[in-house]
């Protein structure tokens, strides 16, 4: 009953705002995603026991527009869990990570921003899409609260940030312990394509109010670039981008004796490029993201790796890892691509408009071999895909990966018995 009464009252409120705009313009998008899994051996180990669910997610993403210029967005998700699981509730909760957090699975308000255009420009305020911009590589799909200002001129294009990810003076009850993110980016735009350039300063003092297990307040800090590029050049799309970062890790207070700054260093980059050849297409990809380096006590990997790119099924898939976990048992792999060197050729073909064959094959390794390891290599994945389009917003897609295990998953014992995982699932998607 409770949870009727919880469904009720979100769609009241969406019917609450857009009553009031209904003589304007009222748009209502989304999508559903539900899919069933089966991995043969999701530990990465001899003997282990195999894995299998159905897992899902509503997604509603109305845009009121309240007049000419002006509208109000929002994102909503619901019931994102596993079939079978009951939705949290204090008296009968189910075990939440923190890829699928107990909010996830009931009714979770997760954006809502006022875009308005003026005569210099658009504003975008609220809480809006945090982590996206470029390429799908490196993007990580969140959102966060934020003032953007976007202005363009002919060809070119500039936008402008600042961010609130944290707020901790109302929890701690410390003045200086917010974490901010301010950016500015200028683009430029043709016909068959776009290239742009972002700067962002991210200041983090969350442990000033809590100092670390060593002892004294420090402040975290780092510059972020990031370059990209994606155009159209007759048959070949070809994309790339390119991110630096470097700061602090660690900034210690003057007045702490005895504890040395911890330096912070990493890059990524990523290339991609597709032949269109009528109804079929090949390509290939490259993507790597830095480790850190166990013999230094600088930080060299990527303190915030994007979970957007998935270029396999298995190796770093967020939506397995959402519901499963990390994958492995002596040493992991999750969502996130980090720390790898990831290479890969693809082919497809569409023999109709509606249907779509997808083959790749995966060679990865990781970028700094972890201390101890046996070894820096996470395998081979051969994957294979089918889709089709039921209706124009209904596609059901059929796939199956198989992973010949490096042997970084035995972590730090050569005698660990590693064995091979494949996965085969299925999934209908919704979007409307």
């Amino acid at each position: 009953m409770k949870k009727f009464w919880i469904i009720m009252l979100s769609l009241g409120l969406i019917a609450a705002f857009s009553m009031p705009a209904a003589a304007a313009d009222m748009k209502m998008g989304g999508s559903y995603i539900v899919g069933g899994y089966y991995a043969d051996n999701y530990a990465i180990r001899e003997d282990s026991a195999s894995a299998a669910f159905y897992a899902q997610r509503i997604r509603f993403e109305p845009v009121f527009k309240v007049a000419e210029g002006l509208t109000f967005n929002a994102r909503i998700d619901a019931m994102e869990r596993v079939w079978g699981q009951n939705a949290v509730a204090a008296e009968a909760a189910n075990p939440a990570s923190t890829r699928n957090p107990a909010a996830e699975q009931n009714i979770q308000f997760r954006r809502g921003w006022v875009s308005f255009l003026t005569g210099i420009g658009q504003f975008n305020i609220g809480y809006m899409a945090d982590g996206t911009w470029g390429t799908d590589f490196g993007d990580i799909t969140s959102e966060g609260p934020a003032i953007v200002f976007l202005t363009k001129v002919g060809p070119l294009a500039l936008g402008l940030v600042a961010e609130k990810i944290s707020e901790g003076r109302l929890t701690t009850g410390a003045v200086d312990s917010d974490l901010d993110k301010y950016c500015v980016t200028p683009l430029y735009f043709w016909d068959q394509g776009s290239a742009g350039y972002i700067y962002c300063y991210v200041r983090s003092a969350a442990a000033r109010p809590a100092p670390l297990a060593l002892g004294g307040q420090n402040t975290l800090y780092y510059h972020l670039q990031n370059v990209y590029f994606k155009g159209t050049f007759g048959p070949v799309y070809a994309e790339a981008e390119y991110s630096y970062q470097f700061g602090k890790v660690a900034e210690w207070d003057d007045h702490i004796v005895g504890l040395a700054d911890i330096d912070y260093k990493s890059m990524e980059w990523y290339l991609m490029a597709k032949v269109n050849l009528g109804p079929a297409y090949i390509g290939a990809q490259y993507g790597h993201a830095d480790g850190n380096d166990p013999l230094t006590a600088d930080m060299e990997a990527i303190l915030a790796p994007g979970n957007a790119w998935q270029p396999t099924l298995i190796l770093f898939n967020d939506w397995a890892n959402r519901f499963a976990g990390n994958m492995g048992t002596y040493a992991t792999t999750g969502a996130y691509f980090t720390n790898a060197d990831l290479y890969q050729i693809f082919a497809g073909y569409n023999p109709i408009p509606k249907l779509g064959i997808k083959a790749s094959y995966t060679y990865a390794n990781a970028d700094e071999k972890p201390a101890g390891y046996v070894d820096d290599v996470y395998g081979s994945e051969f994957d294979l895909t089918v889709s089709y389009k039921i209706y124009d917003n209904l596609e059901y897609m059929i796939g199956v990966g198989y992973l010949w295990a490096g042997d970084y998953y035995k972590g730090v014992g050569a005698t660990n018995k590693i064995d091979d995982n494949y996965l085969i699932m299925h999934q209908l998607t919704l979007t409307f």
